[in-house]
């Protein structure tokens, strides 16, 4: 699931993503409740542009994963390590 169209024309034609592609806003996923045993959102939260849209994507996630099941989050952080070569002047 992404919204951006050439990503997931970039994702398709890897042979080790089987197909199971959509695009769709991570603020409203148009898939059933307690569908899937995992979900993952990387780079994702950091373009959300409040925190109250942030939660709404984080409950998406949480919305379509079975219970039990496990949703992974990574986001970028303002502070990064010594050597990143990701350097942010200021938080959202």
């Amino acid at each position: 699931l992404d919204r951006s169209l050439p990503l997931l024309h970039l994702a398709a034609d890897r042979p080790s993503v089987p197909g199971c592609l959509a695009a769709a806003c991570a603020l409203d996923v148009p898939l059933r409740s307690s569908t899937f045993d995992a979900a993952i959102s990387i780079a994702v939260l950091h373009h959300i542009a409040s925190p109250e849209r942030r939660r709404r994507a984080v409950a998406e996630l949480l919305r379509v994963v079975k219970v039990g099941g496990r949703v992974l989050v990574y986001a970028w952080a303002i502070d990064q390590a010594a050597g990143s070569r990701f350097h942010f002047s200021d938080a959202d």
